[in-house]
Order: C-alpha cells, then structure tokens, then sequence
C-alpha cells in the first residue's frame, strides 16, 4: 500500500512526486513523475502498480535511506592466508588496536566505509 510519508521512484528510476493516495477506480494513488524535462501526472494502483496485474517500468518502489558506517577492522594470518577474523567494526583505529591486543598475528588494521540500506541482507 503506497503511503503518503514514504519516498517512490518508478521501477526504471525516475524521481516520483506522489499528491494523493485516495482518488476513485483502480488507480487512487495520484502523482507526477520525472520525465526528461519536466513532471508528467501519473496514476498508480493501491500497491504501486502502473497497469493492474502487469509489472512495468513505471511501478513504484520505495526509495529507502542510504545509511553508511565507518571504521577500523583487523587483518589476521591464519595458516598463512589473509583472513579477516575480526568480524566486529570498531569505531576508532585506538579501538581495533586495542581488540587485538593480545594476538601475534594481526598483520594490517584498515579503516572501512560500508554503505547499506536498512533491512539489506535480512
């Protein structure tokens, strides 16, 4: 069900811009879409659909936050392979230094950017 608070594109990534989710017949869900230029009005089904019972390039989907988490991870060797064995992310380069304090075999401390959205890979 499309909801007023949310972001949409289309399918095919166009910006949507929706003004109304109670209009009359099959498509209640009024709104413009970005065409090129300029805005063309658009009507949608309940769910987002452009045309009942067909999946299309100008279905709407939601537009959800890009998040991003920064800092440090552990590099160890193991049997002498790189391998990641730190699996948790630490603020602060101080803070993975001090995770690893007692093993010999951290080789690398790096700092990393994850980028995500929520509810990615659950």
């Amino acid at each position: 069900m499309i909801d007023l608070v949310k972001k949409y594109q289309t399918r095919a990534g166009r910006k949507v811009r929706v003004y109304a989710t109670d209009g009359d017949g099959p498509y209640p869900v009024h709104g413009a879409e970005w065409v090129g230029e300029g805005w063309t009005t658009s009507k949608w089904t309940q769910d987002g659909g452009y045309c009942s019972g067909a999946i299309t390039r100008r279905d709407l989907i939601e537009v959800r936050e890009k998040l991003t988490v920064s800092g440090h991870v552990n590099i160890y060797r193991i049997n002498g392979d790189a391998t990641l064995l730190q699996s948790e992310l630490h603020r602060t380069k101080e803070d993975a230094i001090y995770a690893r304090r007692n093993s010999p075999d951290a080789i690398a401390c790096r700092p990393v950017t994850i980028e995500f959205e929520e509810g990615d890979g659950l």
